[in-house]
């Protein structure tokens, strides 16, 4: 708690007030953030186009009066919403399948290292747009790949292990 980074975080979820007088509430700036990049799609079905999200989003900021959002070029810090305004519901289908789909196989593979990546993977795409950046793509398609390939390896070694007990 004594983290310069950290020491505060849970109480700027609520509203906090510094000695100072600076306020800060995260809460109502995410909530109006979010609000603001979710009313940026302008195709429910097939969204706005990859390339198009900033343009849009930035629309909404200044609509929603969020300067230090449009003066930054934020992103929306919601994976799912940044999903939905550049893919439509289409592309937010597929990425929330994606990620069940992955947590299915890591259940019935009872691989808890990978349960816990896609769980976390899961939880931090809420506040954060970690496949908007090439080293985000990179580090989950690469996890992704290793933990998947580590399943097939481990069920390739037990068919071995179980019909050489056969013979």
């Amino acid at each position: 708690m004594n983290v310069g980074v950290t020491k505060y975080r849970f109480q700027h979820l609520l509203g906090f007030t510094y000695y100072t007088g600076y306020t800060v509430n995260d809460t109502n700036h995410k909530t109006k953030l979010w609000t603001a990049a979710a009313s940026a799609n302008n195709n429910i079905l097939i969204g706005n186009g990859i390339g198009d999200i900033q343009q849009s989003l930035n629309e909404q900021y200044e609509k929603y009066k969020l300067e230090k959002p449009l003066k930054n070029d934020y992103n929306s810090h919601n994976q799912y919403i940044e999903f939905y305004v550049g893919l439509g519901i289409i592309g937010l289908g597929v990425f929330i399948y994606l990620l069940f789909n992955y947590f299915w196989i890591f259940i019935k593979f009872k691989d808890f290292i990978g349960l816990q990546f896609i769980i976390i993977v899961t939880i931090t795409s809420i506040t954060e747009c970690i496949w908007n950046r090439h080293h985000g793509i990179v580090f989950i398609a690469f996890w992704l790949f290793y933990l998947n390939s580590y399943q097939n390896q481990k069920a390739i070694l037990n068919k071995a292990v179980v019909d050489n007990t056969k013979l």
